[in-house]
């Protein structure tokens, strides 16, 4: 497990391995019975390796559940935000600041739901696949980072659309969340974007 630092933020990084008998060998009883029910083996990976990470970061008496929002917690005074893609699982921890992260592959299929999610001006200014990816990456951060449910990505949530800007707007009913982006160009066709919040 490798640990980029950004701000007060770790991000820990971990391989999904191929084989899942690495993964169910280091599970507890309790993990493995969690996933057996689950089909899919990519699914049950990331799953397995989430709740080995947690440990390893927190220590073996880690509690991980979901609030009423459907978002990560751990008894443990701190904020975290889970991510996953194709190959590799993120958890991003914060004692300080709400946290959204999020690590995606490029997928062809962000052309097609880019207008859903982006606004007019953000089609525009993130047009490019890397940017579309950004763009993507970015939204699903803010999301998780200014706990708002049912946020409307494309008018509700409101990227920078200007060079070297990394301060982004969530609001909704009133409520207004600044959320400042940190971008990390993992590959020419991976990105992680870490969101941190700050209350308006």
């Amino acid at each position: 497990m490798t640990c980029l630092e950004v701000g007060t933020t770790c991000v820990y990084r971990e391989k999904i391995p191929s084989d899942i008998s690495s993964l169910q060998n280091m599970a507890t009883e309790a993990e493995r019975g969690f996933v057996a029910n689950v089909k899919s083996l990519h699914r049950q990976a990331e799953i397995l390796l989430t709740r080995i990470m947690l440990r390893e970061i927190f220590g073996d008496d880690v509690v991980y559940s979901h609030d009423e929002n459907g978002a990560p917690i751990v008894n443990r005074d701190c904020n975290i935000s889970v991510s996953h893609c194709a190959d590799e699982v993120v958890i991003a921890v914060d004692e300080m600041c709400h946290i959204g992260i999020d690590v995606e592959l490029w997928r062809g299929q962000l052309h097609r739901v880019a207008p859903r999610v982006l606004s007019v001006a953000e089609l525009a200014y993130y047009n490019a696949p890397q940017g579309l990816l950004q763009a993507w990456t970015a939204k699903e951060a803010i999301y998780k980072a200014v706990a708002l449910p049912g946020l409307d990505f494309a008018s509700e949530i409101k990227l920078p659309i200007m060079d070297g800007d990394a301060i982004a707007l969530a609001e909704r009913g009133g409520i207004a969340k600044k959320v400042v982006l940190f971008y990390v160009e993992l590959s020419p066709e991976k990105v992680l974007t870490l969101a941190r919040c700050e209350s308006m």
